[in-house]
């Protein structure tokens, strides 16, 4: 009996885990579209106006520079959601671990 509670409690935090990892997959995958969407859309409009002449080459640069920081801070941020869900799922499965009516552990007679 005890074998196969701690098997039903691993196969749930493999599928914990599993959920996990693609949250963390899909934000990863927003955040580097959001990074480059932006710096792509900011190269080519302020392309445009260095051309023009109503822009200077090095403050294009210095901008792209400052946007590129500023998107990974952002980044970092976002990074948090998927920990704190990752500490929520991890703390039900220690709470599983310890209840012992879950495990049906007696002690030795």
């Amino acid at each position: 009996k005890e074998s196969a509670a701690l098997a039903s409690i691993l196969g749930e935090a493999g599928k914990v885990s599993l959920r996990i990892g693609q949250l963390k997959s899909g934000v990863e995958a927003a955040n580097r579209f959001a990074i480059y969407s932006t710096l792509l859309t900011i190269a080519i409009a302020s392309g445009f106006r260095v051309k023009a002449g109503q822009l200077q080459p090095t403050r294009f640069i210095s901008f792209i520079g400052y946007v590129y920081m500023l998107t990974f801070a952002v980044q970092g941020i976002s990074y948090r959601l998927p920990t704190l869900a990752e500490a929520a799922e991890l703390s039900n499965v220690c709470r599983t671990f310890s209840d012992p009516t879950r495990l049906e552990i007696h002690p030795p007679a």
